[in-house]
């Protein structure tokens, strides 16, 4: 049957932590997105899920609304928390963005805005990814 089960032990151990892995690190994004969610307006999130691509003057890339979902500032830099809607999914997903205090007053973000940003179509994922604040 098995020539060496303790090697088939030792791969079968590998996998399932790596399956343990895989499945903790998507319940905490998942679970993120609930609490992001969670503290956004309906009316917010409404809006958002109107929000539309057009083209922008740079190759492949479009604009597009982000709302701000959080604004949290780390020393001389800010970590910016966007927040999309994917019409084809029917579902949202964030991402999360660092840039210098005086770029975030520049332009102004505020928690709960939204702010134009380059999104770029991803033909394996199917649906627009943020790529930089516009």
């Amino acid at each position: 049957m098995l020539k060496d089960p303790v090697s088939f032990l030792i791969g079968l151990a590998i996998v399932a932590v790596f399956a343990v892995v895989i499945i903790i690190l998507a319940k905490r994004e998942g679970n993120s997105l609930k609490d992001i969610l969670a503290k956004v307006p309906e009316d917010r999130k409404n809006q958002l899920k109107q929000s539309i691509f057009v083209p922008s003057d740079k190759k492949n890339l479009h604009f597009s609304d982000g709302l701000v979902a959080d604004v949290v500032e780390k020393g001389d830099k800010v970590e910016i928390t966007l927040l999309f809607y994917v019409e084809r999914l029917d579902d949202y997903f964030f991402r999360k963005v660092k840039i210098s205090q005086s770029e975030c007053k520049k332009k102004n973000i505020i928690k709960l805005n939204f702010i134009k940003c380059y999104m770029k179509y991803d033909k394996e994922m199917e649906y627009y990814d943020f790529k930089s604040i516009a």
